[in-house]
């Protein structure tokens, strides 16, 4: 009795050390592509908000709250947004795709997420190949993360902006960009993030460029 407690004791411990090991090396993947997009992040991030408000002011006065719409417009905007500030390193893929190349290592993909955390997709062939990371033959095989945020059921505030990395329909890492964001910007000591979270009120971001001191 007791070698058999003893048994599944020692079962026990190793697969919770198996467990941890795995854990460490996913929070380590997420940290080595904060690392890598340490510049793209806080753009990115204040991208979205500024988008969402587009929408929020577009709404005024409008009765019109249909989540399809709002999502397609916010997907639109952004594409043009997105185009707009990383030039050359936007690649559009097939069915209009979106995908921003950082060094090879990573082909990033923007698109609403879900509570789940997973792409708001309507799924067709392409959209599962993607989700198990397998896309078109002509390009670099990079490592496909999305990026997108999710809102309130209302669609009065954007709730998380986030970068997902999955596999097999599996999430296997999980990154906060507005908190990134704000570490970033206050190591930097470039920029600071305002980040007001109120149930009552719009998230908003504010940005405040430091200004030089001049001297005469």
């Amino acid at each position: 009795m007791k070698i058999v407690q003893l048994f599944n004791k020692n079962m026990y411990c190793c697969n919770m050390n198996k467990l941890l090991l795995e854990i460490d090396s996913l929070q380590s993947e997420s940290k080595k592509f904060e690392s890598c997009m340490h510049t793209e992040i806080p753009k990115i991030v204040e991208l979205y908000y500024d988008t969402f408000k587009s929408l929020l002011k577009f709404k005024q006065g409008r009765h019109n709250n249909d989540p399809r719409f709002n999502a397609m417009y916010m997907s639109s905007i952004m594409s043009e947004k997105i185009e707009t500030l990383f030039g050359s390193k936007i690649y559009k893929m097939k069915f209009g795709t979106l995908s921003l190349n950082k060094d090879n290592e990573y082909r990033i993909l923007f698109k609403k997420l879900n509570n789940s955390m997973m792409p708001s997709y309507n799924h067709t062939r392409n959209s599962r190949r993607l989700l198990n990371q397998q896309y078109e033959l002509n390009l670099p095989q990079s490592k496909i993360v999305y990026i997108g945020y999710t809102v309130n059921n209302s669609w009065e505030k954007i709730t998380q902006i986030n970068a997902v990395y999955i596999c097999n329909n599996q999430i296997y890492w999980n990154l906060d960009l507005i908190k990134s964001a704000y570490q970033i910007n206050n190591s930097k000591q470039q920029n600071n993030i305002n980040i007001i979270r109120d149930e009552d009120i719009k998230v908003e971001v504010k940005v405040k460029s430091q200004k030089k001191d001049q001297t005469g």
